[in-house]
């Protein structure tokens, strides 16, 4: 064995590049071997232990479980309920919930099947008059449960447009929700619509940042262990992988200054910017890989989302298809059965540095201009955020991906309106669009085929 390697001449890195040069043949070697991405790093295509890259370790320890998540949407009907008894038999161990408006909680808290479970919710609108079932809830949950209210009032700002009721209002019901149980974990931060509005990764982490920042001053230095992070990880593998990791890492640092110490809470699920209505079984590559990226950096817990979300109505098939992609990679692939499985990589240690060095500068201009609610009142934020859309959407317009090469027709296939709605109403904020970027030119289609038949 020995004898084999040594037939092999350890190169250096000046030899490639040389080699490389050679090869080009006059072609200028960072515009044609470096990858420029959307974040502004420059990555090189060959890494080795000479280029002395900072490690940025987040030290998440092996053997932790892995929390898999389904969703479900609740309507105020009484088959909703029934099909719901039935849903929630089933074995995943997190179960995310949408709360519509003025739905009664008082129908699910007696239902035996969900208090055997985390408990994620997502309310439409949250009031006060929720606070009575959630404590209810979390009285009866089993021992070592959760419930998350994933209340994030600053980050749906840009989405909504508008306060609850007030920003007094709002932040007062924020401070009411705070002590309920040990059980309840009230706060959530939530990226997951700056991502599937076009936000880029450093955008993602360093508002990410500035609002743990916002919610501390206000709530105070216990917000930290009270909080999820919700991140939506797209299928930029390597640096989503690094985003997770690099993020873990930065949130620690600013939470030495309050004096906390704790493990961080990390709930991801799969972008939809990046998923289409036509050939839709390429959603389970993209949301396959995605899935990896997040397990590898270290999530918690990832919802499992169904190939067909973007036109279909829930349906068994689908919806078992995503939960299997989730089993395999965590009974079969043992991605939690590693300490740091992301690290010992030259090229992933490179991204998370210049990812933790990048979205530092940003998250410090933000600071330095009066925090991210005071940038939000003032549209800074919203127009970053659309900049860095227009360029994603212009790449991919210009991409071979911009081009249906399926035949099959979809018009009869739809069973719910699969592309952005505006929102026509006065807003205090200016808006983001969580918006897929195949949307056009799958208008363009099915305006095609209903010509067509």
């Amino acid at each position: 064995m020995k004898k084999l390697f040594s037939e092999f001449k350890e190169i250096s890195f000046k030899e490639w590049k040389n080699k490389a040069n050679f090869d080009l043949k006059g072609k200028d070697f960072n515009k044609s071997l470096n990858w420029h991405g959307f974040e502004g790093i420059n990555t090189p295509p060959y890494f080795t232990p000479d280029q002395k890259t900072k490690s940025i370790s987040h030290n998440r320890l092996a053997n932790r479980k892995i929390s898999i998540s389904k969703y479900f949407i609740l309507k105020n009907d009484t088959r909703s309920i029934g099909i719901f008894n039935s849903f929630i038999k089933e074995e995943f161990d997190t179960i995310k919930l949408f709360i519509p408006k003025d739905f009664n909680l008082k129908k699910i808290t007696s239902i035996k099947d969900l208090l055997n479970k985390n408990i994620q919710f997502e309310f439409e609108l949250f009031t006060e008059d929720y606070i009575t079932n959630i404590i209810e809830l979390g009285n009866k949950i089993e021992s070592g449960r959760k419930i998350y209210l994933n209340l994030d009032f600053i980050g749906r700002l840009p989405i909504e447009g508008n306060w609850i009721t007030s920003e007094k209002h709002d932040f007062d019901l924020l401070l009411k929700v705070s002590n309920l149980s040990e059980k309840i974990i009230p706060y959530s931060i939530d990226s997951t619509f700056y991502q599937n509005s076009g936000a880029n990764i450093l955008q993602q982490i360093a508002y990410t940042l500035a609002t743990s920042v916002e919610y501390a001053e206000i709530i105070g230095r216990d917000f930290f262990s009270k909080v999820q992070f919700n991140f939506a990880i797209g299928s930029n593998y390597f640096f989503e992988i690094a985003k997770l990791s690099t993020f873990d890492y930065l949130i620690d640092l600013v939470k030495e200054k309050y004096n906390v110490k704790n493990r961080n809470n990390i709930c991801c699920e799969s972008s939809f910017r990046n998923k289409t209505i036509y050939d839709a079984h390429s959603n389970i590559l993209r949301s396959t890989t995605e899935a990896m990226s997040a397990l590898i950096g270290n999530a918690d817990t990832f919802i499992s989302s169904s190939f067909d979300s973007t036109y279909n109505n829930a349906n068994n098939f689908s919806s078992r298809i995503g939960y299997n992609q989730l089993l395999i990679l965590t009974e079969e692939a043992y991605i939690d059965k590693i300490d740091n499985i992301d690290e010992g990589s030259y090229y992933i240690n490179f991204i998370k540095h210049e990812l933790a060095e990048k979205s530092l500068e940003i998250f410090k201009l933000i600071e330095n201009g009066g925090g991210i609610l005071k940038q939000l009142k003032e549209g800074i934020i919203q127009r970053k955020v659309n900049e860095s859309s227009r360029k994603e959407q212009e790449h991919f317009d210009n991409s071979p991906n911009a081009k249906i090469s399926s035949e099959e027709n979809m018009d009869t296939s739809i069973r719910k309106y699969p592309f952005l709605k505006y929102k026509n109403k006065n807003t205090t904020f200016r808006l983001i669009y969580p918006r897929r970027l195949s949307e056009e030119i799958e208008k363009k289609r099915l305006n095609k085929e209903k010509h067509n038949s």
